[in-house]
C-alpha cells in the first residue's frame, strides 16, 4: 500500500504541476498575444503619418508617388480639380485609378487611395509641354504634402 499511495502521490503531484504550467503557459501566450496586438495597433496608427514621396524618371516614363497622413487628402484633391479643369471633378479621395487625357492630349495614369497616390505619363504619348505640366503639378503636390 505504501508503494501504490507514493505512486498515487507522485501522478497528483505530475498532473497538478502540469495544470499549473498549462495555465501559467495560457496567461503567459494570452500576455504575449495582448502585447503584440497592441504593438501591432501602435505601429499601424504611428505609420500614418508617415510621409514617403518619390518621383522616377526613365526614357520612356514619369512616375510620381506618395504616401501621407490621410487627412490631407481633401486638400490634394482639390488641388487636382482645380489644375485638371475643365477636363471634369475627379473624386480621388477614395480608391482612384484612371487614365486621364486632357484637351492638350496631356495622358496620365493616376491612381489614389486614402493617403496615397501615384501619376504615371509615357513620354511616347506626351510632349514636352505636357511633361512639364505633369511635372509641375506633382512638385505641388508634394509641397502640399509637406505643409
Amino acid at each position: 500500500m505504501n508503494r501504490e499511495h507514493y505512486a498515487l502521490k507522485h501522478s497528483l503531484s505530475i498532473i497538478l504541476t502540469f495544470k499549473k504550467m498549462t495555465k501559467n503557459n495560457i496567461i503567459l501566450t494570452i500576455t504575449l498575444l495582448s502585447l503584440s496586438i497592441s504593438l501591432l495597433y501602435f505601429l499601424t496608427k504611428k505609420s500614418e503619418g508617415k510621409t514617403e514621396i518619390y518621383a522616377k524618371e526613365t526614357k520612356t516614363i514619369y512616375s510620381f508617388g506618395a504616401s501621407f497622413n490621410s487627412a490631407k487628402m481633401p486638400r490634394i484633391t482639390s488641388y487636382l480639380n482645380n489644375y485638371l479643369a475643365p477636363e471634369g471633378t475627379f473624386d480621388v479621395s477614395q480608391n482612384f485609378d484612371k487614365e486621364i487625357v486632357l484637351k492638350d492630349k496631356t495622358t496620365l495614369q493616376l491612381e489614389t487611395s486614402a493617403g496615397e497616390i501615384a501619376i504615371t505619363a509615357d513620354k511616347r504619348n506626351n510632349s514636352v509641354h505636357s511633361l512639364e505640366r505633369i511635372r509641375k503639378m506633382c512638385v505641388d503636390i508634394k509641397d502640399l504634402i509637406a505643409q
